[in-house]
């Protein structure tokens, strides 16, 4: 597994089109132009409001990226990612949900 210290390239992945770099370039190699971006910080519940953690932990472990990433591991492996991700969540379950910090994108241009 990766340690601490390995940090994934934001460039690269799903949340590739977080970074300005990459939403201008796609978008301008794509034709469009008057390309705003404003960054929105917000809070965000996990599964959504009214999932426990244990529901929570079940969404995560059934994403297609977390499962590719640990099909190389054994089985040990994903019972040390459920159980950081209980723990997490437990710490994150406000009573509604699983309350993250999020942070999104918007995103505007004209063709």
């Amino acid at each position: 597994m990766p340690t601490s210290d390995e940090r994934p390239d934001p460039t690269a992945g799903p949340f590739s089109f977080g970074v300005d770099d990459v939403v201008n370039d796609v978008l301008g190699d794509a034709g469009w132009n008057g390309i705003g971006l404003h960054g929105v910080d917000l809070p965000l519940y996990f599964g959504g409001p009214g999932t426990s953690v244990p529901e929570a932990v079940d969404t995560a472990m059934s994403m297609s990226g977390l499962q590719a990433y640990l099909a190389s591991y054994d089985e040990q492996a994903s019972e040390l990612a459920a159980s950081a991700l209980l723990e997490t969540f437990d710490q994150h379950f406000d009573g509604r949900g699983v309350r993250l910090e999020a942070s999104i994108l918007v995103v505007t241009a004209s063709a």
